[in-house]
């Protein structure tokens, strides 16, 4: 079955008791954010804590190496004569990934603050 028509604004549902959007009690709440920015925006943690005001958990410690942290990793990596994807698999890249991985699966949703890093459409899809 094909849903085309449209209700209360939202597109892809015949009536409000298949939209999501309109199923609030079958949602769950979101009680966490996982806060998607650059390393060098300095406005991530007065974001989060604007969150945490309203209520929220909003994980951001991903920032805490500063934000030259990608930028050593790549100059340690140059003196050890590493190329970019023996950089990815390194424990420090590894490490890196897991860490941001399991933070973006335990919170309910992410939010991009803008600046971003190029990662940030990965960690948002």
């Amino acid at each position: 079955m094909t849903l085309t028509l449209k209700h209360n604004g939202h597109f892809g549902w015949q009536v409000a008791d298949d939209c999501p959007r309109c199923r609030r009690d079958i949602v769950a709440p979101i009680e966490s954010f996982y806060v998607i920015g650059a390393l060098a925006n300095n406005r991530v943690a007065q974001f989060s804590n604007d969150l945490e005001a309203e209520g929220y958990e909003a994980f951001s410690d991903w920032k805490s190496p500063g934000p030259e942290a990608d930028s050593f990793l790549r100059e340690y990596s140059k003196i050890r004569g590493r190329n970019y994807r023996q950089i990815l698999k390194s424990y420090a890249a590894q490490n890196s990934y897991l860490f941001d991985k399991k933070h973006l699966d335990r919170t309910d949703a992410a939010v991009v603050l803008f600046p971003a890093g190029r990662s940030c459409h990965l960690e948002a899809g």
